[in-house]
């Protein structure tokens, strides 16, 4: 049959060339589409890209169409999928153009799908299957008969529930982009309310840095409290502070001594030393840690651990306002400068005190020098 067939794409060319010189080139596309069934891909080509030109230079669209489709089934039969993508694709600006296509030409919708489909583009999968149940649509209006055998042939309603899945799974992806943008909206949002709100808590902190410094003082009653004093133009102003509610458990005398040890304690950087308890201070003092405690809760308002903490915490500030080299260190060394067994030691008592990381300040007191 195929033999015969080019017999008459042969005879045909000779007559069209005598009477209608414009006909021969559809002889010729009609040779190319009977060489793919010969499976003479090579050949086929020839007579395709020969019949192109002429069909665009007599404006033959329908023709135009069929030969772009046998090009393109051509190079899938050969492996080249790029150029049979291509070619699929402009059977489908030809379908458009010409607002109408043929039942033969179908394939080549299903070739895209499955192409897009493995490539993971679920946008262009589902943009064909579109289309593809479209021109179904119309097939089973107009091509009554031939649309039976066509929707066996290429599982139509298979590929119809294929199209309502992915479209399912579009709607889906879309939903979870939405949510993820919107999620990363907020953690930007909160990421800037946090980040000027340690601003702010870094100001203060820089501004409280300079009354971090202590001294018992005794009054005229004989009591010995903790007070804090601030410099103002170079000159030194003590605040006297009356306390009221006075522990009653312990003599004047042991207190007094207590928070005179403490004044030292604090001006030699005794808290600089690591693992100090109320048991060591006890010891150091010479009194027992019922006193050390109820004093330094009396009298500093915080446990013990508190206490010494704080200390190590302001006087960490305060060296690395004043000293640069110390800024150069990492943090499992500072926490070691300042007395701490760990760096999540170091960084817990310095947020609890300050409401910033450590990291934070160091970022922040380096880019003050820039």
């Amino acid at each position: 049959m195929t033999d015969s067939c080019t017999y008459y794409n042969k005879l045909g060319y000779k007559e069209a060339d005598k009477y209608q010189k414009e006909k021969k080139v559809l002889f010729t596309l009609n040779e190319g589409a009977n060489s793919i069934l010969l499976k003479r891909y090579t050949i086929a080509l020839d007579s395709i890209n020969k019949s192109i030109p002429h069909l665009m230079q007599y404006k033959n669209y329908p023709n135009l169409l069929a030969a772009y489709y046998y090009k393109a089934k051509c190079f899938k039969e050969l492996n080249n999928t790029k150029e049979a993508v291509k070619y699929f694709l402009k059977v489908d600006s030809l379908r458009i153009f010409n607002k109408e296509i043929t039942p033969e030409f179908m394939e080549g919708y299903l070739y895209l799908i499955k192409y897009y489909k493995g490539n993971g583009d679920y946008k262009k999968e589902l943009k064909y299957l579109t289309i593809l149940n479209e021109i179904e649509k119309g097939f089973e209006n107009r091509y009554r008969e031939t649309y039976k055998n066509i929707k066996e042939k290429y599982e139509i309603p298979n590929l119809i529930e294929a199209k309502n899945i992915r479209i399912k799974s579009y709607k889906t992806l879309v939903y979870i982009l939405i949510v993820v943008l919107v999620l990363s909206l907020l953690v930007v949002f909160r990421f800037y309310i946090v980040h000027k709100r340690n601003k702010e808590k870094f100001k203060k902190l820089l501004e409280e840095s300079f009354q971090w410094q202590r001294y018992p003082i005794l009054l005229e009653s004989g009591e010995v409290i903790n007070v804090t004093y601030k410099e103002e133009k170079s000159e030194t102003k003590r605040i006297n502070i009356i306390q009221e509610n006075k522990p009653k458990d312990i003599n004047t005398e042991t207190k007094n001594q207590i928070l005179l040890n403490l004044e030292e304690f604090e001006k030699n950087k005794g808290f600089l030393k690591k693992s100090i308890t109320a048991q060591s201070l006890a010891l150091e003092f010479n009194t027992n840690t019922k006193y050390i405690s109820k004093t330094i809760n009396d009298y500093k308002y915080l446990k013990v651990n508190e206490y010494i903490n704080n200390l190590r915490i302001e006087y960490a500030v305060l060296v690395l306002k004043k000293n640069k080299k110390f800024r150069k260190y990492n943090l499992e060394a500072l926490a070691d400068e300042f007395g701490f067994n760990n760096v999540s030691s170091f960084n817990a008592a310095f947020l609890k005190k300050t409401g910033i990381k450590p990291s934070y300040f160091l970022k922040n007191i380096n880019e003050m020098e820039l």
